[in-house]
């Protein structure tokens, strides 16, 4: 993926906005002249928002296309290079372009970043970039342990308030995950019912985090926000275990 950067230079007077859907062939394109899907101007970006008392920065807004015909996703699953799409490197170029501009208008007044694991090395080179803009004196990589899912499954869901229906869709879901938890394979409705995805008790280096975190303005970079579940629990465990001065989560993508 990383080779898909090797136009930047000789596209640099483009501006990139919405984006174009192939479903057909999945194919996705920035599109210069609307904001649908994907909304990646520098005029209304970045994004703010608040999910659960928790403030939200996103680099690009995701929205539904024209007349309802889907959303913004398949730019995520092309970047993402999954479920089949693509996006081409002239038009990554447009959109990391648009990323490195906004960049600029993000306020650097953070004592401490905690970058979240990503797989996907695209995602790595865009919260690198940021993490290099911000200059903050400290970063701390994942110091939080995800739970596996048998463990999530058997003490961390609330099912009092479930019904028969809604745990079947349940245990269905729980049957596509490998061994760690993820929210992915969640519906949305059933995720308010999951009250913990991390181990409280796994902490790289306790004491030496805690001196980075407590009464510290702390910023958490994360890829995409679906619902917020996974974000408002890395926040829980952090105002747990740490005393934090604020907490604000930075993402590629917005919530829809």
């Amino acid at each position: 993926m990383i080779e898909k950067f090797n136009n930047f230079n000789r596209i640099n007077q483009y501006i990139g906005e919405g984006i174009d859907i192939d479903f057909k062939n999945r194919i996705v394109k920035i599109n210069l002249n609307h904001e649908n899907g994907v909304d990646t101007s520098i005029e209304n970006n970045p994004n703010i928002i608040n999910i659960d008392g928790i403030k939200v920065i996103s680099f690009f807004k995701r929205k539904k296309l024209k007349d309802d015909n889907g959303d913004g996703n398949p730019l995520l699953y092309a970047l993402k290079e999954i479920n089949g799409w693509n996006i081409s490197k002239f038009d990554i170029d447009l959109l990391y372009k648009q990323f490195l501009l906004i960049v600029s208008k993000i306020n650097n007044q953070y004592d401490t970043i905690i970058k979240t694991p990503s797989n996907n090395e695209l995602n790595n080179i865009f919260m690198d970039k940021l993490q290099k803009s911000i200059k903050c004196k400290n970063i701390i990589k994942n110091p939080f342990g995800k739970l596996e899912k048998d463990e999530v499954y058997l003490n961390c869901i609330d099912f009092t308030e479930m019904d028969d229906v809604d745990i079947n869709r349940l245990n269905k879901s729980f049957s596509r995950m490998d061994t760690y938890f993820t929210f992915k394979h969640i519906p949305v409705d059933l995720r308010k019912y999951i009250k913990k995805i991390y181990n409280d008790n796994y902490i790289q280096d306790e004491i030496e985090d805690a001196i980075k975190i407590n009464g510290k303005d702390i910023l958490i970079l994360d890829d995409t926000i679906s619902s917020g579940s996974t974000i408002s629990n890395m926040v829980k465990t952090i105002e747990k275990l740490y005393d934090p001065k604020s907490i604000t989560v930075i993402t590629l993508f917005s919530k829809l």
